[in-house]
């Protein structure tokens, strides 16, 4: 099986291949595309979200590499009064409605893409 993923400065998709057919996976429960925006209650807790969608076999390189700012993210926490698994950062339009409902509250990014230098991109790309 071959997947595809575009991680799209508006928008983002994940094709498979169906017998020499792209199709389109749903990534919402009424669209195919996921919008490119990012809200976090604090910016130290987009590392904590990371970290736990990583697979086991990568955390504790991750963990060593940004070790300061996980132990960041579990002050802003501690601070915002949050139980250790209550949803901290939002994708998609979960981050819009969550912006919308707290505008002052967090941390908003409309194409995180925009954000990473080439580097990073690269790295995005061969790792996804």
């Amino acid at each position: 099986m071959f997947v595809g993923f575009d991680y799209g400065s508006a928008n983002c998709a994940i094709g498979v291949m169906d017998k020499n057919n792209v199709r389109l996976l749903p990534l919402s429960a009424d669209s195919k595309y996921l919008s490119s925006t990012l809200y976090a209650l604090d910016r130290e807790l987009i590392a904590e979200a990371v970290y736990q969608q990583m697979p086991q076999h990568l955390k504790a390189d991750f963990a060593k590499m940004r070790g300061a700012q996980l132990s960041r993210a579990q002050q802003a926490r501690r601070e915002l009064d949050l139980d250790k698994d209550e949803q901290a950062v939002f994708v998609g339009s979960q981050a819009v409605k969550a912006y919308l409902d707290m505008p002052e509250e967090g941390f908003y990014v409309r194409s995180p893409k925009s954000f990473l230098g080439p580097a990073d991109s690269e790295t995005i790309k061969w790792r996804c």
